[in-house]
């Protein structure tokens, strides 16, 4: 028997978007990923970014909260070596693109991609109308109205250091997670290379077996912070943040590197929360993260969204 993504389910082993082992599930989903509120929330977030990227001519991420916030989660990706490869696919399409190349060779693509498949990435593209691929599977065009434009009118407004061109994989992702939940939520299952594994590394063994890579710094990261604004966290201590992190597999460098990153440690985050110390364990400091200000207005939207679509669906 051939063995193929085509014909292959994921298995129910981790939770698919955050890496969790799962006890016993029918579906590759944990409680917290498929909670019906975070679903609700990723949703929104989703409607209200498209909404506005349709009516923006560049991806301002450094006024525009809602985008800033989207660049933020891509700028995440930076922490794992196997989203390198969407990385370069992205840098490349738009350094292109201010050259005044809208159409790419998929093989010069396989070049700066490593060792990595560049087809599911690509798809992921297509699907989401970012790029279309021709019908011999040997070329990609960047259509007109693709995001990428937007993206390299706003670096060339802004030619220093630009975190927008991150949005694009931030938004890619995003979208992947909602239509990952969509997609388990109506069939209970998920196949290889379907929604958020177009991003994962995936080897279908001879024995049929299917090993899945999944970059959890990243998608468990955003998962957290969905889940908090789901249960409508402004707040949250470390402990609950470890809590959650280690159950993924996730300590260490990694853990404080995240730590960093959520916080705009460094300069290349604007930072979703503000981080404070008033609670002691033993003589452990142990400190709260408050989201800022900022995101917070983010997320008012977001539930204003949520409640707009409640309304129309009670409607109908």
């Amino acid at each position: 028997m051939v063995y193929n993504k085509e014909n292959s389910f994921i298995p129910n082993r981790r939770c698919i978007i955050c890496g969790r082992v799962l006890e016993s599930s029918n579906r590759p989903l944990c409680g917290w990923c498929g909670d019906e509120k975070l679903y609700r929330v990723l949703s929104s977030t989703v409607d209200l970014v498209e909404s506005e990227v349709s009516r923006s001519e560049r991806i301002d991420a450094e006024s525009n909260n809602l985008f800033s916030l989207v660049a933020d989660m891509g700028m995440l990706s930076n922490q794992h070596p196997l989203l390198a490869m969407p990385r370069k696919i992205t840098s490349l399409i738009i350094t292109g693109i201010g050259k005044g190349i809208t159409s790419i060779e998929i093989d010069r693509l396989w070049d700066v991609a490593g060792l990595r498949r560049v087809q599911d990435f690509l798809e992921l593209l297509d699907e989401y109308g970012l790029v279309s691929i021709d019908n011999d599977n040997r070329r990609v065009t960047i259509p007109n109205d693709s995001i990428f434009h937007k993206v390299y009118s706003e670096i060339e407004t802004r030619p220093r250091f630009n975190r927008c061109a991150a949005f694009v994989l931030g938004y890619v992702t995003l979208k992947a997670m909602k239509n990952t939940i969509e997609k388990i939520n109506a069939e209970g299952k998920l196949l290889c290379g379907e929604g958020i594994t177009k991003l994962y590394s995936i080897t279908i063994n001879e024995d049929g077996s299917i090993d899945v890579r999944i970059p959890k710094s990243y998608t468990a990261t955003l998962s957290f912070v969905f889940g908090s604004w789901a249960r409508e966290w402004e707040e949250f201590s470390e402990l609950e943040l470890h809590k959650f992190l280690s159950s993924c597999g996730i300590t260490g460098r990694v853990y404080r590197g995240i730590i960093g990153f959520l916080t705009g440690a460094t300069p290349v985050v604007h930072g979703l929360y503000k981080s404070f110390k008033p609670d002691l364990l033993g003589k452990i400091t142990i400190y709260r993260f408050k989201i800022s200000d900022e995101y917070l207005r983010v997320r008012e939207r977001v539930y204003e969204r949520m409640r707009e679509r409640e309304r129309h669906a009670g409607a109908d």
